[in-house]
């Protein structure tokens, strides 16, 4: 009678915890109700070339001296004045002829300080990572990652390497061609030993989306770009008990991680588990969470509810709330979770829709914010949910905490 309980209770927590868990959803497969058939790759803006255009015709910019008298350009040159820019003491001049002449014409007047031509910047900077620039990777242009790599590209300034993120899910396959060395250290604690071979693809999925090789004319592109990873497995079946959990959390720590993403969610409290939450953030060491695939307002799911852990529900790409997405008091951010593209174990790439892939797009923006302004937990989390894209009700709501997040300002 005790095997049977034991067997019933264990059938039972391992079916709510693949209910919490993401929907699976491949390329080809049934897409959710949010989203479509191709309506990603349908929406997504056209991406910015490496290449620089040439500057714009029959303009200049022109800088001056301090008390220069501008009036003997636009005489002596036969200029027009476009644009004038007070505070930095220069103006836009607009002309006809060559722009080599007319340069090296006023750069001989007096009072001039510079002369340049008003050249165009692209868009933001974009890899040539292919699955990114078929438009694939729709979630990378809604959430502002492509604009934010112009700022940073996850470079930790302490120690000029790429900033460590760890991955506590159900493994990471290492063979993968995207994740080839960016795992940098690996461990299971669901069966001790050093492997972490993911027996789901879930945890592969997730790496992918914080850590794939980017910029590397080959697969896709990570939110995180330099990231590195440190997967620790301690998942069976997507099955994760809280010790091995807190394993992880301790080991991560030790490892140097500054920002940990666990996409998994479950309805009973832990004071342990609260208690390993509460001194990591208190070390500076951001928890990532998915807020939980319930489809129905929740009290508390955790970790995301746990003290410090950053909450993430999921929306799709219109920015509306995913309906299979948990809501309650512990969201604090919202990020697209719906038809995310990354990772397949055993190679090769899909899509997958959840909440467990919307946490680890704010995984990625915080290891962004810490590459760039080197923050403790709270300024990096006060840092992204200052600005969000604030939807739903206004200020914080359960369905979107403080919004969706927008990568490029808050790294800027």
């Amino acid at each position: 009678m005790t095997a049977k309980r034991h067997l019933i209770v264990s059938l039972t927590a391992v079916a709510l915890a693949l209910a919490l868990l993401a929907l699976p959803g491949e390329a080809d497969a049934a897409r959710t109700p949010d989203a479509p058939a191709n309506q990603a790759e349908a929406s997504a803006p056209t991406f910015s070339k490496l290449k620089s255009p040439p500057p714009r015709e029959n303009r200049l910019i022109v800088g001056y001296e301090k008390g220069a008298d501008k009036r003997k350009v636009k005489e002596k040159t036969k200029v027009k004045i476009k644009r004038s820019f007070d505070k930095i003491n220069a103006e836009v001049v607009t002309f006809k002829g060559p722009a080599k002449l007319k340069k090296k014409l006023i750069e001989k007047l007096p009072g001039v300080r510079y002369v340049e031509p008003d050249y165009a910047s692209v868009a933001a900077y974009s890899p040539n990572d292919p699955e990114l620039r078929q438009k694939r990777q729709y979630e990378i242009y809604q959430q502002g990652f492509n604009k934010a790599w112009d700022t940073t590209r996850g470079i930790d300034r302490r120690t000029g390497k790429g900033i460590k993120v760890a991955v506590i899910d159900t493994g990471c396959d290492r063979t993968h061609p995207d994740l080839k060395g960016k795992i940098i250290k690996s461990y299971d604690f669901a069966n001790r030993d050093p492997y972490a071979w993911d027996d789901t693809g879930h945890g592969t999925f997730v790496t992918g989306i914080i850590g794939a090789r980017t910029n590397n004319r080959s697969g896709m592109a990570a939110g995180g770009f330099h990231a590195r990873i440190l997967c620790a497995k301690a998942s069976n079946n997507n099955l994760m008990y809280y010790s091995d959990a807190i394993a992880a959390l301790r080991w991560a720590r030790r490892n140097g991680a500054r920002v940990v993403n666990i996409s998994f969610a479950y309805g009973q409290y832990s004071q342990a588990y609260n208690d390993m939450a509460r001194s990591m953030w208190n070390s500076g060491i951001n928890i990532i969470a998915a807020a939980g695939n319930t489809g129905q307002y929740e009290r508390a799911l955790y970790p995301a509810a746990f003290y410090g852990v950053t909450g993430v529900s999921a929306v799709n790409v219109y920015d509306r709330h995913w309906s299979y997405s948990s809501s309650g008091p512990y969201v604090d951010l919202s990020a697209m979770g719906v038809n995310v593209r990354s990772t397949k174990r055993g190679g090769g790439y899909r899509y997958w829709s959840g909440t467990s892939f919307a946490s680890p797009t704010v995984a990625a923006q915080f290891a962004l914010i810490k590459a760039k302004r080197n923050t403790g937990s709270n300024a990096t989390r006060n840092r992204a949910q200052n600005t969000a894209l604030d939807l739903g009700r206004e200020g914080r709501d359960d369905a979107y905490g403080f919004g969706r997040i927008r990568v490029a300002p808050s790294v800027r």
